[in-house]
């Protein structure tokens, strides 16, 4: 008799940890069985504005900046005239050794894509933004952290790291304060994501999770998906 495979999460980013804190069965259909959920209106704004920003940083268009970036105008611009250093949509990848691999290297095993990072070679401070639009959230803090172990374990070694987020509808950053990040901080940072991200990995059940988000989850027995609740 052949043996059955068993399924589980292999690598993990962010977001995919999150689909499966929200729901373990979500996250299987989504990431283990690769099954595609619709796109929607605000998915498909929040990816033309990332274009116009990624644009802007990278000194491709007119100067003047997209009102959709407005509230970050200044922050913008400086960006914009330090394009040589600045790096909009970069992609990292890591080994279970959290060393540095290709994004599509079969042991990548922890993958951030940034929306702009930009050392400064003057102070060797590395800032890293990330542009979000719609409201704020509770887990964004967190994302935070996550931004900073990546930029800390990169081969460029900065002084210190400060990530920000920037809220573009509303005019909000995040830290509030400032909150840099040194090598220092990297056996925290190591030790809390391997311990929120260990029992995803070694999840073989996905059991399902029901709350009031079963109403719109895409694979839901409501909209003919095929989950039980």
């Amino acid at each position: 008799m052949p043996t059955k495979v068993i399924q589980q999460i292999t690598a993990w980013s962010f977001s995919r940890l999150n689909d499966w804190r929200k729901c373990p069965k979500f996250a299987y259909y989504k990431h283990v069985l690769k099954m595609k959920e619709p796109g929607n209106d605000a998915m498909a704004r929040g990816g033309e504005i990332d274009n116009m920003a990624t644009a802007y940083v990278r000194g491709q268009g007119a100067a003047k900046i997209p009102v959709e970036l407005k509230a970050f105008e200044q922050e913008f611009k400086v960006l914009r005239k330090q394009n040589k250093f600045a790096i909009a949509q970069d992609e990292w990848a890591f080994n279970a050794q959290w060393q540095p691999c290709d994004w599509f290297d079969r042991l990548a095993w922890l993958r951030i894509k940034t929306d702009v990072h930009y050392l400064n070679p003057e102070t060797g401070i590395l800032l890293l933004v990330d542009n979000k639009t719609g409201k704020q959230r509770e887990w964004h803090n967190e994302q935070l952290d996550l931004y900073a172990l990546g930029a800390l374990l990169k081969p460029w070694k900065p002084k210190a790291v400060d990530v920000r987020i920037w809220y573009l509808d509303l005019g909000i950053e995040l830290p509030e304060t400032e909150k840099l990040y040194t090598k220092d901080d990297l056996p925290r940072l190591k030790k809390y994501w391997l311990k929120e991200v260990t029992p995803m990995l070694k999840d073989k059940s996905f059991n399902e999770k029901p709350s009031n988000a079963c109403g719109w989850c895409t694979f839901s027995k409501g909209k003919g998906g095929p989950c039980k609740y």
